[in-house]
Formats: C-alpha cells, structure tokens, sequence
C-alpha cells in the first residue's frame, strides 16, 4: 500500500477531509492532494510528519518512495 493509499485510508476511518488531514500533519492541503494522487514523491521529512499521525503500521518508508 503506498504512502497516498494509506492517507486516504486513514481520511476515511477518521471522516476527516484534506485540509483537516494537513492541519493535523503541519503541511499544506496541496502537498495531502498530491501524494494521495500520485503527483508527488514525499521527501522524508513529509514522511515523517505523515507517519506521526497516521502511525506506522507496516515496513520501512522506503516502500513509500518509487526510484
């Protein structure tokens, strides 16, 4: 499951849209838009702001960046 997937999974279970989303990560709702989408590769620290709210459920956060 990528990065995108999993935050737009948790918007569900939480009912929460994206500017919500960005509010509880410290980003903006462009960046929550474009990862969701696939339009943007996250950069680590992005990741880990992410990961603090949603939690990290299964492997390293290199499953979540495509070389």
């Amino acid at each position: 499951m990528t990065l995108g997937e999993r935050l737009m999974e948790y918007r569900a279970k939480e009912r929460i849209n994206q500017v919500e989303m960005a509010a509880r990560c410290g980003l903006s709702k462009q960046t929550i838009y474009s990862i969701e989408n696939g339009l943007q590769e996250p950069g680590k620290m992005t990741i880990i702001k992410i990961e603090q709210v949603i939690g990290k459920e299964s492997a390293d956060e290199g499953e979540y960046i495509e070389h």
